[in-house]
């Protein structure tokens, strides 16, 4: 195993336990919306992690694929649990279900060019693992 695959291994094992404490409260909208959050954050970690390991097979670019898929939704997610935890100081666009459909649709977008593969170039094997270098959209 590769040491700079272990903070990664690290943040995905923390974030399998916090999604775990997160299934067991009750089904709330702002819990729903956290562990909506945490999936995307294990994505990121899982193909974060598996890049590190050195791994031919699957190809790299999968992982890359998942990771950027995970990091895609992380700021909308992130925002829309604010939003929820703090309801009385929302400013107007955030209590306007059309902002968020937009916010996401923007998400989805990138999503697009992500399976298109107009986002991830190629990659190349580093001491410290795989990484992939981003094109321009």
């Amino acid at each position: 195993m590769n040491v700079y695959a272990l903070p990664s291994l690290l943040g995905l094992v923390l974030t399998l336990v916090l999604a775990a404490y997160v299934l067991r409260s009750p089904r709330k909208k702002i819990n729903v919306i956290f562990l909506l959050m945490l999936l995307c954050a294990f994505l990121w970690m899982l193909g974060e992690f598996m890049r590190r390991l050195y791994l031919a097979t699957p190809p790299p670019e999968i992982w890359s694929y998942l990771e950027t898929a995970g990091i895609i939704f992380i700021a909308p997610l992130f925002l829309r649990f604010v939003s929820l935890l703090y309801v009385s100081t929302n400013p107007p666009p955030l209590n306007n279900t059309r902002f968020w459909a937009a916010l996401f649709g923007v998400g989805f977008v990138f999503l697009l060019l992500l399976l298109t593969g107009n986002l991830i170039g190629e990659t190349s094997l580093y001491y410290w693992g795989y990484d992939y270098e981003l094109k321009p959209a």
